[in-house]
């Protein structure tokens, strides 16, 4: 039941929200995004359910709450600055493909778990912390969203850089 209860929270209801508040305008593109990100939905939560994982530090691919969220708070900020989303349909479109490919991906997102405040700078931790809350109080439906498209962003361009920079070695090696 657990991963069912995913699967409708993290999967089928943020890409019928987005349906109905920006996508129907596209007929059936529209459709076949949504149905995308529901699809990449289930495979991500079917692969993170049999996946043996080597390093949990990191999930492989966005975890689908991460991308549920994005599209909540990208929701929240329309709602929020009075944006018309039938606007912004086609960006919406790309947003919600790119959020159902990324949870899909082999791209590692960090998942924090390991991190422990208590025993490293206890108070240069807590001075973070209040400011971290301080930011979303100002404005939390942009907060969420930066802090979501940040992580987004940079693990998947951590990720690139680490594979390009793999492949320059190789190619200085080989043609050595």
């Amino acid at each position: 039941y657990d991963s069912l209860a995913d699967m409708v929270s993290f999967g089928v209801a943020p890409a019928m929200v987005m349906y109905d508040f920006a996508l129907s305008g596209l007929g059936r593109i529209g459709s076949l995004v949504a149905f995308i990100y529901i699809a990449c939905a289930a495979l991500r939560l079917a692969r993170f359910n049999v996946q043996k994982v080597p390093d949990k530090r990191f999930f492989i691919g966005v975890p689908s709450p991460g991308a549920a969220a994005l599209v909540a708070s990208s929701v929240w900020v329309c709602l929020d600055y009075n944006i018309n989303p039938m606007d912004y349909s086609l960006s919406f479109a790309v947003l919600i493909a790119v959020l159902g490919l990324s949870m899909v991906s082999n791209v590692p997102y960090r998942s924090f778990k390991d991190l422990d405040f208590r025993d490293q700078m206890p108070f240069i931790g807590l001075i973070v912390l209040v400011l971290v809350i301080a930011v979303i109080y100002l404005d939390p439906p942009m907060a969420f969203l930066t802090i979501g498209t940040s992580y987004l962003v940079y693990a998947t361009f951590a990720y690139c850089f680490v594979k390009l920079r793999r492949g320059n070695k190789k190619d200085t090696h080989s043609a050595e």
